[in-house]
């Protein structure tokens, strides 16, 4: 992809995705991927106690020594809002309120999260996703594995919840003109490890199905 291309898909994807913000009743991708091994968010939801045994205030002191631990998994400025919101049991707040400021380290360090989050979620962390997909030419080759990594779960996701048929949990914000230009986008990726056909081929299907409903 030349210069003038790059620069074309990034203008597009501004220009549908511009506004997105994300929702205030969503959790940030770093509370998702926290979901993962927690099994509950920083506000309590769902309840995450599993047996009488377990009182909340153990689970959440337990909680709070993981975090203070974890010096490999979280980024420190997570980390920090992370532990106020356990304390406070509340979601944790969104330190990006615009996607375009979204470092590509953030997204690799809560990827999992693509697989808990709402559809306001996704289609939050979807803009910055592919804002560096079309990146990828100021990237060094440690970053690209980062890259990789983050777009591959972001396409399981797409593709797994359409094997269950729940592909509305994941996709239910988009609108059928972001839908279209979220195809249009993928299709001008070099179709490499990453199988991009099969991803536009669900979305077109998908958008499809709500079109004729």
């Amino acid at each position: 992809m030349d210069r003038i291309q790059k620069q074309s898909a990034l203008a597009l994807l501004i220009e549908q995705f511009g506004d997105v913000t994300l929702a205030t009743d969503a959790y940030t991708l770093a509370e998702e991927d926290w979901y993962d091994n927690s099994h509950a968010h920083m506000d309590g939801q769902p309840r995450p106690c599993f047996n009488f045994d377990y009182p909340l205030s153990q689970w959440l002191d337990d909680e709070e020594q993981a975090l203070h631990s974890s010096y490999g998994y979280w980024r420190e400025l997570e980390r920090q809002e992370a532990i106020e919101a356990l304390r406070q049991q509340r979601k944790m707040r969104n330190t990006y309120p615009n996607w375009q400021d979204i470092p590509l380290d953030y997204l690799y360090a809560y990827y999992t999260g693509f697989t808990f989050s709402s559809s306001a979620g996704f289609y939050f962390y979807t803009p910055p996703l592919l804002m560096w997909m079309f990146k990828q030419d100021e990237l060094n080759d440690w970053q690209q594995q980062h890259l990789d990594t983050v777009f591959n779960s972001w396409a399981f996701n797409i593709t797994y919840s359409s094997q269950q048929y729940d592909l509305n949990r994941k996709l239910r914000n988009f609108s059928d003109k972001q839908l279209y230009t979220l195809i249009v986008l993928l299709k001008l990726l070099p179709n490499l490890e990453n199988n991009i056909s099969e991803i536009t081929m669900v979305l077109a299907n998908y958008r499809c199905s709500r079109l004729t409903t």
